[in-house]
């Protein structure tokens, strides 16, 4: 199941993105809102111009969806409802980014208030918020490492608290793991 998992991909990608990012915040550690920013639109301008292409292309062909469910015998394929346009805006304007979708929000609260993400019209947007998130929590890690061993041990409690169990575990995993192999 490894090689077609999509979760254990997408859990591994989460762990090389803190171990990547980890290298790229510490080179300016101080600069903690340009590194926001940066990373804002980093994610930010993909996931606009993939949500809009993915209207487009449910819009020209709405059904096609479910042509390839039934090809490829996906039950979940087939359980999607192509969002409509204003579930779309909230993709393409990043809203579902921060926030996430109902099953997948960090934000246990707002769970009640968003959208499912098989509303969407392009589903794999559900890793963006917690790429998202991971990234800003990677930021005021590389600021409190850049103060002492003390601080960053200090903050990495903080998240061990604060975190709990969720998938950002794995971008600190690999912002630690970066730390051993740079040290």
């Amino acid at each position: 199941r490894f090689l077609w998992d999509g979760d254990v991909a997408v859990f591994l990608f989460f762990l090389m993105s803190g171990f990547v990012l980890a290298f790229s915040f510490e080179r300016a550690p101080t600069a903690v809102v340009g590194s926001a920013m940066r990373r804002v639109i980093r994610l930010g301008v993909p996931l606009a111009a993939a949500s809009v292409f993915a209207l487009v292309l449910l819009r020209m062909a709405p059904e096609q969806y479910l042509e390839a469910a039934r090809h490829s015998g996906s039950a979940w394929l087939a359980s999607m409802s192509p969002g409509d346009p204003v579930h779309a805006l909230a993709d393409i304007s990043g809203a579902t980014m921060v926030t996430g979708y109902s099953t997948t929000t960090l934000f246990g609260g707002l769970a009640p208030h968003l959208w499912s993400e098989r509303a969407t019209n392009d589903p794999p947007l559900w890793s963006l918020h917690i790429e998202l998130w991971g990234s800003m929590l990677l930021i005021p890690l590389s600021w409190a490492k850049s103060r002492s061993r003390w601080v960053y041990a200090a903050a990495l409690a903080g998240c061990a608290d604060l975190i709990r169990g969720n998938a950002l575990d794995l971008f600190v995993m690999g912002a630690i793991s970066a730390s051993l192999i740079r040290s």
